[in-house]
């Protein structure tokens, strides 16, 4: 297409273009390009992170989703246990 447009010297109707028009869709590609390399850089959306001196330290690995069930609590004590464990000198 390009080829076709610069055979048919198309390129000159750029000057009826208005300069903001320009200006604004030069300054919405540049955002474009700004948040999709900053999604790189600290990996958001699925995306690897960058390794190197500005990207900071690798993020700490966490446990699979639905695996991780936090620290084991301890058991309660049931009663039978709990009257075998009383010595006779403490009942006194």
């Amino acid at each position: 297409i390009l080829v076709i447009a610069a055979v048919c010297r198309l390129g000159r109707f750029i000057q009826f273009v208005p300069k903001v028009v320009i200006s604004g869709f030069m300054n919405g590609i540049a955002i474009l390009i700004w948040v999709d390399q900053a999604k790189k850089l600290f990996g958001i959306g699925g995306q690897d992170r960058l390794s190197g001196p500005l990207a900071g330290p690798p993020p700490t690995p966490r446990p699979p989703p639905g695996r991780y069930r936090g620290p084991k609590r301890p058991q309660p004590v049931h009663s039978s246990q709990a009257v075998n464990s009383i010595s006779p000198a403490a009942a006194v």
